[in-house]
């Protein structure tokens, strides 16, 4: 997303869904649903379920190019981890519609930047477990713990 300031106040990332990108997604949908009529024919694409998943990805893209919902599920988030502390999820900015996404802007170093962060004097360790934790936890609960491949488990 680029980086773009907010009439004055602060940095704020900017997503915004090209101009015909839902025009295109609808004519590929429509050459999809062609493929599927083969099941009326053959028990191998029957098997294969094709209409349903031409309807899971309609239905999918669907919400994925309205950036209202993806703004809700971003401040859905931001509670659910608000009292981690070594976690912390972008404010959603009231400039937000259905074409454009306009989010908190965080500076940060790219995990793949192992210089870098070693640089800024990250410990890799930490910052590994910090990572599974951050994606885990919100999925599974606060109380998150894994097994290590000894069969301990880590927190």
């Amino acid at each position: 997303m680029p980086r773009e300031r907010c009439e004055g106040e602060r940095d704020v990332a900017v997503k915004v869904l090209r101009p015909g990108v839902e025009r295109l997604f609808r004519r590929d949908l429509a050459t999809c649903m062609c493929g599927p009529f083969g099941e009326r024919w053959s028990g191998d694409a029957r098997r294969l379920k094709l209409i349903e998943v031409v309807d899971t990805l309609a239905r999918t893209v669907k919400m994925e190019m309205d950036f209202r919902l993806e703004a809700a599920a971003a401040s859905e988030f931001a509670e659910n981890v608000a009292k981690d502390t070594d976690l912390r999820s972008r404010e959603s900015i009231g400039r937000t519609a259905k074409e454009v996404l306009t989010l908190e802007w965080i500076d940060g170093t790219p995990l793949s930047d192992i210089k870098a962060l070693v640089s800024k004097g990250y410990n890799l360790q930490d910052l590994g477990r910090n990572v599974v934790q951050s994606f885990c936890a919100p999925r599974c609960g606060t109380d998150f713990s894994m097994p290590t491949c000894t069969g301990k488990f880590v927190r």
